[in-house]
C-alpha cells in the first residue's frame, strides 16, 4: 500500500513538519510493507500541476496537511483527484480542518476523511483498520464517510452501515458521515521519532522544529487556547535532530513552541543544545566550510512571550553568540480593553526597555506583532499601540490583522464585539464596532508601506533622520500610504532602486520638505541607505553628486588601495585590482550619516568604503586621503 502525504506551503522555502512527524510514526507504527512518500508544493504552483504530479504518484492513501493558507487549493485538488483516483482514500488534517469536520465532509463529498487534533496517535490505527477493510467506527478522532454507491473507496465498497458505530451520525446525497468521539489523551513528544531521519537538502530552506506543545496563555484569537498545559520534548532528544539539520544544509530553525520561554529551564538547556550543534558543525566543516564561507551560521527563532523575560533571560541572551538567535514576541496591542477582551494579560510598559535592551545593546533581531481589529481598539487606538511599538525600532514591526479561526474563543464572540470577518480563508476581520471597513482598507495600505520601507531594512537611516522630529510614526507611514494611494502606485510594481524615488518624491511635498536644511539632510540619508541597499550602477539623479572630478577620482583610488582592508576585510586578500573594484564603491557624504544624523548633530561628513559580497553590505568611514 502506497500513502502519500503532502504539504503545501506558502512559499518554495518552508518545510511542513506535520507530513515529516506523521512519516516517521507510520513507519514505526505501521506495516512493514506500507510505502510511506511525502510530497510538497506552495500555494504559488498552478492546481492542475499539483494534481498532475499527485496523480502520477499513484496513492492508495492520499493525506493532506490543511491550514488556512492552503485549504482553498486543498479542497480544489481533492475534487480534482477523486475522479482520477477513485479507489484512492483520501484524507485531510491540520490545525484547519480539526473544527467543523463534519461541514468540511460535507461540502468536499470526495473526502473519505478528516483527522481532527493530533494525528499521530489516530494515523496509524485508522490506515490500519482501512488496509485490512474495517470501518473506523472506534477509531477515536476522525470524522469519516460510508458511501453508499459501489465502487468508492477499496474496503468500503462492498460494506453497509449496521448498528455499532459509536459517534453521531448523519445522511447525505452521498451516504453517512459518521463523527467519532474526541482523542481523549495527548501524544507524549517524547515519544515521537525524529521526523528528520530521512537524508534531504535543506540548504536555503526555513525549518521548523517543535519542543513543545500547548501553551500557558489562553488567547481568545488563537486555537492554542483549546490545548490545556504544556508539554515538552526531552532536550537531549533535540540533539541528534540538530545534528541531521545542520549536516543536510540547515541554517534557519525556527522553533514552533507557542512559548518558547514558558519554562525557563527548558528553554536555556534547548538554546545550550542548539549552540553545541551548531559550533560542533563550524568545528566539522572548518573555516572553508559552509559556515567559514558565508558567514551564514545556524540561527535559532524562538517566540517568546515579553512578560516572562526576566533578569535571567537578559543576562542569558546577552552572552549567546552572535548571530545564532532571533526573537519574536506576539504585543498584539498595549491598549488594555483590547487585552482583556482577547484574554491577553500583559503589561507593555513592564518589558517594553528590555527588548529595545535585547535589539540595540545585544544586537538580537527581536520581531514585534501588531494585530489591528482586536475589539475595543479603534483607530486611535491602535495608532497609540502602534507608536508605542515602533518606537523601540523592533528589527521587523509586523501589522497583522485579526484571524477569526474556527475553534478560538472570539469566534463564538463576534456579535458580543462587533466583529465582520471575511466567511473564506484566512478569515481576515472586515470590520469592528470600532474600526470601519474603510480604516481596515487603510492599515492594509500602511501594513504594505510598512513592509516595503521599514521592515526591508533598505530605508533604516533615511527613516531615522525623517522621522527625528515627527511626534507620532504612524502618521508618517499613513501620509505615506495615502500618498501612494492617491497616485495609483500600489497598483504598479517596483523596483529597490524606485522606491527611492518614490518615496523623495513624497518627502518633497511635506511642509517640513521645503526647507534647505532638510531636503539636504534627507537626501545624504537616502543617498547613504541606497548605497548599502543597492551596488551602484546608475545612481538616481536626485542622489548623485556633483559631476565627480579627477580630484574626486583619485582620491577614490587611493582610499581603495589603502593596506587596512586586507585587515578590516579578510577576503579582499584574495581579490585582483578589478575584483576589489568590482566588489567596493567609494563615496563623499557631507553628513556622517550611521552616526550623527539629526539637525542638531550632523555629524562632519567623510568618505565611506561598501563592500559587496553575499553577505550584507558592510561599510565603513574611510581615512581621509594624504593629499586632501
Amino acid at each position: 500500500m502506497k500513502i502519500l502525504l503532502v504539504g503545501i506551503n506558502t512559499r518554495y522555502v518552508h518545510t511542513n513538519l506535520a507530513i515529516r512527524c506523521l512519516r516517521e510514526v507510520l513507519k514505526t507504527q505501521g506495516n512493514a510493507e506500507w510505502e510511506i512518500c511525502i510530497r510538497e508544493f506552495s500555494i504559488n504552483e498552478h492546481l492542475d500541476k499539483i494534481a498532475g504530479e499527485i496523480f502520477e504518484e499513484k496513492p492508495d492513501v492520499l493525506g493532506f496537511s490543511c491550514y488556512i493558507w492552503n485549504i482553498v487549493s486543498v479542497k480544489a485538488l481533492v475534487r480534482r483527484l477523486r475522479p482520477v483516483l477513485p479507489d484512492a482514500f483520501i484524507l485531510a488534517g491540520g490545525p484547519e480542518v480539526s473544527f467543523d469536520c463534519d461541514c468540511l465532509i460535507n461540502e468536499v463529498p470526495q473526502l473519505d476523511a478528516v483527522v481532527t487534533g493530533e494525528a499521530e496517535r489516530v494515523l496509524p490505527v485508522l490506515l490500519k483498520g482501512w488496509s485490512e477493510g474495517s470501518l473506523p467506527r472506534d477509531v477515536a478522532g476522525v470524522v469519516w464517510r460510508l458511501r453508499r454507491e459501489a465502487g468508492g473507496p477499496r474496503g468500503l465498497d462492498s460494506m453497509t452501515a449496521s448498528d455499532g458505530f459509536q459517534g453521531m451520525t448523519s445522511a447525505d446525497a452521498c451516504g453517512m458521515v459518521v463523527t467519532n468521539a474526541a482523542v481523549p489523551d495527548t501524544v507524549d513528544l517524547n515519544l515521537l521519532p525524529n521526523p528528520y531521519a530521512v537524508q534531504e537538502d535543506f540548504r536555503g530552506k526555513l525549518v521548523y522544529v517543535e519542543t513543545s506543545r500547548g501553551c500557558p496563555y489562553n488567547c481568545e484569537f488563537c486555537i492554542s487556547s483549546t490545548f490545556k498545559g504544556v508539554r515538552f520534548l526531552q532536550p537531549e532528544r533535540l540533539r541528534p535532530i540538530l545534528r541531521q539539520l545542520f549536516a543536510n544544509g540547515a541554517r534557519t530553525i525556527k522553533f514552533v513552541d507557542r512559548t518558547f520561554n514558558a519554562s525557563k529551564t527548558h528553554g536555556f538547556q534547548v538554546l545550550d543544545l542548539f549552540k553545541e550543534e551548531a559550533e560542533r558543525e563550524y568545528e566539522k566543516t572548518g573555516p572553508e566550510g559552509p559556515y567559514g564561507l558565508s558567514g551564514d551560521i545556524p540561527r535559532a527563532h524562538c517566540e517568546i512571550a515579553g512578560d516572562l523575560l526576566d533578569q535571567d533571560w537578559l543576562q542569558y541572551l546577552q552572552n549567546y553568540p552572535t548571530g545564532m538567535v532571533q526573537l519574536e514576541i506576539g504585543v498584539q496591542s498595549t491598549h488594555p480593553p483590547a487585552l482583556k477582551a482577547i484574554r491577553r494579560s500583559q503589561n507593555f510598559a513592564d518589558w517594553k526597555d528590555k527588548v529595545r535592551y535585547l535589539q540595540h545593546d545585544c544586537g538580537i533581531p527581536v520581531h514585534l506583532d501588531l494585530i489591528a481589529g482586536l475589539p475595543h481598539e479603534g483607530w486611535a487606538e491602535f495608532r497609540k499601540s502602534f507608536d508605542e511599538v515602533f518606537n523601540l525600532r523592533p528589527n521587523h514591526l509586523q501589522l497583522g490583522f485579526l484571524k477569526v479561526l474556527k475553534g478560538s474563543g472570539i469566534h463564538g464572540q463576534c456579535t458580543r464585539y462587533g466583529l465582520e470577518y471575511c466567511p473564506d480563508p484566512p478569515y481576515t476581520v472586515l470590520k469592528t464596532r470600532e474600526l470601519s471597513h474603510e480604516q481596515v482598507l487603510d492599515l492594509v495600505r500602511i501594513e504594505e508601506i510598512l513592509e516595503r520601507y521599514y521592515n526591508s531594512g533598505r530605508f533604516k537611516f533615511s527613516l531615522e533622520v525623517v522621522l527625528t522630529d515627527r511626534q507620532s510614526p504612524f502618521d508618517f507611514f499613513d501620509a505615506l500610504a495615502r500618498y501612494w494611494h492617491g497616485k495609483g502606485w500600489f497598483q504598479r510594481e517596483w523596483s529597490s532602486r524606485s522606491l527611492f524615488e518614490n518615496i523623495w518624491e513624497f518627502l518633497m511635498g511635506q511642509p517640513d520638505g521645503r526647507t534647505a536644511l532638510n531636503r539636504k539632510l534627507w537626501r545624504e540619508a537616502l543617498r547613504f541607505d541606497y548605497f548599502v541597499a543597492e551596488r551602484p550602477g546608475r545612481i538616481p539623479d536626485f542622489l548623485q553628486r556633483a559631476e565627480e572630478t579627477v580630484q574626486d577620482k583619485g582620491w577614490k583610488e587611493e582610499i581603495r588601495k589603502d593596506p587596512v582592508w586586507r585587515n578590516r576585510i579578510p577576503e579582499s586578500a584574495g581579490m585582483d585590482k578589478r575584483q576589489w573594484t568590482r566588489a567596493t564603491a567609494i563615496e563623499y557624504f557631507e553628513r556622517d550619516i550611521p552616526t550623527g544624523t539629526t539637525e542638531h548633530s550632523p555629524g562632519k561628513g567623510g568618505w565611506y568604503l561598501f563592500y559587496y559580497s553575499r553577505k550584507p553590505t558592510q561599510y565603513f568611514k574611510a581615512e581621509a586621503p594624504k593629499s586632501i
